[in-house]
């Protein structure tokens, strides 16, 4: 599952937000009790994508991963998607929003590393990192993107 987390006006803590590979359907995670709740299915698929959230525009972001190089934002009240454009990317697994830089950036198996244009979904190759993505997000204590590796020597 793909994780976004994102504050919300009607609770003072963060949402949690994951998409099933399976179905591609979105999902809550109560971070206390760690239920899931179905908020809808997005109608597309792909598999080991990733999301991302624009706290400055409170725009959610999805890559669906394999077999599918397209940038969508999510309605994270519904699930659906709209498509903003083709990345042209395969296999992009981990993509985090830069709300420091206004920029979202996305990672594929292959390790390359590029920042991918939010209103027609292009992606611009910025270099080679080595790393086969498990996920990726900002972090706003150190403003930092954070990549974490998939498999067994995952970190």
């Amino acid at each position: 599952m793909a994780i976004c987390v994102v504050s919300t006006a009607a609770w003072a803590g963060p949402t949690l937000y994951a998409i099933d590979d399976a179905t591609n359907a979105l999902y809550t995670i109560d971070p206390n009790t760690y239920a899931l709740t179905l908020v809808g299915y997005t109608g597309v698929g792909g598999d080991f994508g990733d999301l991302a959230y624009n706290p400055n525009s409170g725009t959610a972001y999805w890559v669906p991963g394999r077999g599918n190089d397209t940038l969508y934002t999510m309605n994270l009240g519904t699930g659906a998607v709209t498509q903003v454009g083709m990345h042209g990317v395969d296999d992009m697994f981990a993509l985090a929003y830069d709300p420091l830089t206004n920029k979202l950036y996305g990672d594929a198996t292959n390790g390359n590393f590029y920042s991918i244009n939010t209103t027609s979904g292009a992606a611009t190759l910025l270099g080679n990192n080595g790393v086969y993505p498990g996920g990726m997000t900002f972090n706003s204590t150190t403003g930092q993107l954070v990549l974490t590796m998939a498999g067994g020597s995952g970190s």
